[in-house]
C-alpha cells in the first residue's frame, strides 16, 4: 500500500470502532436511547463496507477504492448514530 493511503486505510476502522462503541454505550447505558439488539445489528450491517474496504485495500494496495469504501462505512456509523439521537416527533 502506498504510504499516502496508509493513514486513510488505518483511520477508517478506528473511526468505525469509536462509532460502534458510542452506539453500544447508548444502548446499554442508563438512558437506553435504542435497543441493544438494534445497536448490535446496525453495527454488524454497517461494518460490512468497512471490512470489505480493508480487504480491498490489502488485495489492491495501489487503488484508493479500499480506503474509500472503508470511510463510507465509518461515516455511515455516525449517520446512524445521529438518526437515533434525533428527537421523535410528538403526536
Amino acid at each position: 500500500m502506498p504510504s499516502r493511503m496508509r493513514p486513510a486505510a488505518v483511520l477508517a476502522p478506528l473511526v468505525f470502532v469509536v462509532g460502534c462503541a458510542v452506539q453500544v454505550a447508548l444502548a446499554f447505558g442508563p438512558s437506553h436511547v435504542r435497543s441493544p439488539a438494534a445497536a448490535v445489528g446496525l453495527s454488524i450491517l454497517v461494518g460490512i463496507p468497512v471490512a470489505v474496504g480493508c480487504l480491498l485495500g490489502a488485495r489492491a494496495p495501489g487503488t484508493p477504492v479500499g480506503p474509500a469504501l472503508s470511510w463510507v462505512g465509518a461515516g455511515s456509523t455516525f449517520h446512524v448514530l445521529l438518526l437515533c439521537l434525533r428527537p421523535e416527533p410528538e403526536t
